[in-house]
């Protein structure tokens, strides 16, 4: 997924804004995030979100479960239609850290960062949480409202990843922040 990120980093949609943490001493990044800031949104064509939302099958990886990969990018697009108001919420949209940076602070630094800038907006924020995220994101005070599940029932699959669920989160402003 390295092109697709890298394509949306160089070329960012409306409202999105990218932001990053670089270790001083060696110039490596170490951490990075795209938020959607609130923006008019652009007119599509359709407003039905299609299997796969704004993904398709050739945007994925070789060996890539194509059909789980559609249901849950779909399923995610689904969700931000039901729960953004793009012209007045913020959106975490990704967030990535490298591996040798985690649990050092850098996601939380990133996420704190737009969530100073909703809350001195007073703007109401959007997530969308796996697992590995929920804890911290509860910390920063996103509650969860809804959440999107997959099935993967490959036979491949190990029986505890068979089913994936991402939390949609929202976090209302906080006054005087």
């Amino acid at each position: 997924l390295t092109n697709r990120f890298g394509n949306r980093l160089n070329n960012p949609g409306p409202g999105e804004r990218h932001f990053k943490v670089i270790e001083s001493g060696t110039g490596r990044m170490a951490s990075f995030a795209r938020w959607d800031f609130p923006h008019k949104p652009v007119e599509k064509a359709s407003e039905e979100v299609e299997e796969g939302g704004n993904m398709d099958a050739t945007s994925l990886p070789e060996g890539a479960n194509v059909a789980a990969c559609l249901e849950m990018f779909g399923g995610l697009d689904k969700m931000q239609k039901k729960w953004v108001d793009e012209e007045n919420m913020y959106l975490m949209g990704l967030l990535a850290t490298d591996p040798e940076f985690q649990g050092r602070g850098c996601g939380t630094m990133l996420l704190r960062h737009g969530l100073e800038m909703a809350d001195r907006d007073g703007r109401k924020a959007y997530i969308e949480a796996t697992p590995a995220g929920l804890p911290l994101y509860k910390k920063l005070g996103w509650v969860v409202v809804d959440e999107t599940e997959i099935a993967n029932a490959s036979r491949d699959t190990p029986e505890d990843e068979r089913r994936w669920i991402n939390w949609i989160m929202i976090r209302e402003p906080v006054a005087n922040a």
